[in-house]
């Protein structure tokens, strides 16, 4: 596992003291770019190996539903798996508490699941992410919106989240819009007043 560690104004971090996981690039008695001594200031980030110390948490996980896919999604999967395997997996993997196993046996102690409703990948819409999700605190649910999907997007990232929706992904580039379109805007205001 990779971590990010900084310095400390009381010296070099250690793995579970307050700002242990940023380390200045910088050595001891040497300025960084900004002219600062190790500790002072913003550090450079770099990755450092320090075998496992925290949580891992797979922040993009997108449920496999062989079904909802497109040809391109599939074609793109088959060149991992055989399309055997990959139904096999599909169908070990079709419950969340499955899922959830499934995940923690490759090493994961979290992951953020991430609704999608492209026309280029395929559909996997909030709705089963949040069914996916529901009673499974390893899972995370993210969901989706974009211009046009709904009348007031606000209202329905709120529903959202009183439903249990963890965040949002927007894919832009897959559904064709820009992320400053002012129909935009209530999603943005109603996610930052949510927290």
């Amino acid at each position: 596992m990779y971590d990010l560690r900084a310095d400390t104004p009381d010296g070099p971090a250690q793995v579970g003291r307050p700002g242990a996981h940023l380390r200045s690039l910088s050595p001891k008695g040497k300025t960084n770019r900004e002219g600062q001594q190790p500790g002072q200031g913003a550090a450079r980030r770099i990755p450092v190996y320090t075998g496992r110390t925290d949580m891992i948490i797979d922040f993009h996980v997108h449920p496999l539903s062989w079904r909802e896919g497109t040809p391109s999604l599939e074609t793109f999967l088959l060149q991992f798996w055989n399309a055997d395997e990959l139904r096999e997996l599909g169908a070990q993997c079709s419950t969340g508490r499955a899922f959830a196993q499934y995940l923690r046996g490759q090493g994961l102690d979290c992951a953020v699941i991430l609704a999608e409703n492209t026309p280029t990948t395929g559909v996997f819409d909030n709705e089963q992410v949040l069914a996916l999700c529901d009673g499974e605190d390893t899972l995370i649910p993210f969901g989706t919106v974009s211009p046009g999907m709904r009348h007031d997007l606000g209202g329905y990232v709120a529903d959202l989240v009183a439903r249990g929706l963890r965040g949002l992904k927007l894919y832009p580039t897959y559904n064709l819009f820009y992320p400053n379109d002012p129909m935009l805007y209530p999603v943005y205001e109603r996610a930052q007043a949510l927290g």
